[in-house]
């Protein structure tokens, strides 16, 4: 759980991260050919509306361009928390604690999740994510109005310093729906291809957003 507070803190917070650098990155090497790197964090954050789950059962990949490996993560509508693995650190969270880096509600629920790595210029990200109906769960249901809506990827690369040197992100509208509703709009889209999300990193010291 320290650890995860940490991480946590190092991303709300925009904590400095001790890294020296080379040749190839901005801001580093000299003539002694020192061939330590910076250390950027790269995050896959994952957002989707307050009753999302309850509807359907997720299935999301990230792709880490430093390891070149991918991992697969399936979200149940019974879940409450994702599960991480080799060089990954995923937390549940609310969109409070990002707000500085966001344009959107806090009030709504966000899933991040954290690579920690070494970073490049050039490297392509790239996220998917699909989903289908889980029908015992909507059966279960009482009628009512919820809150629904495609969920949407964003990528953050945010430098040693805590500065965001690449960003995209998918803007959202809140969509408060009856249950019928609701059923309609996700067995029509469930069938669609899986979303991917893709890009290239751009590391430069006149790209900060903050």
């Amino acid at each position: 759980m320290k650890k995860l507070f940490l991480l946590c803190a190092a991303f709300v917070m925009a904590m400095n991260f001790m890294s020296c650098g080379n040749d190839n990155e901005p801001g580093g090497g000299d003539e002694g050919g020192d061939d330590t790197k910076h250390t950027y964090i790269m995050t896959y954050n994952l957002w989707m509306p307050t009753d999302f789950l309850k509807f359907v059962d997720v299935e999301i990949t990230f792709f880490n361009p430093v390891t070149e490996k991918t991992a697969t993560y399936a979200i149940g509508s019974n879940d409450e928390n994702m599960f991480g693995a080799e060089g990954y650190e995923l937390i549940d969270s609310y969109l409070k604690y990002v707000a500085p880096l966001t344009e959107f509600s806090t009030d709504s629920d966000f899933l991040y999740y954290y690579l920690i790595d070494e970073v490049e210029e050039g490297m392509e990200y790239k996220a998917t994510l699909s989903y289908t109906i889980n029908e015992e769960k909507v059966a279960a249901l009482p009628d009512g109005i919820y809150d629904i809506a495609q969920p949407k990827v964003f990528t953050y690369v945010v430098d040693e310093k805590g500065n965001i040197k690449g960003k995209t992100n998918f803007t959202y509208t809140k969509l408060p729906t009856s249950k019928e509703k609701a059923v309609e709009y996700f067995r029509k889209h469930q069938s669609d291809e899986p979303k991917t999300f893709t890009g290239t990193i751009e590391i430069s010291s006149k790209n900060n957003n903050k």
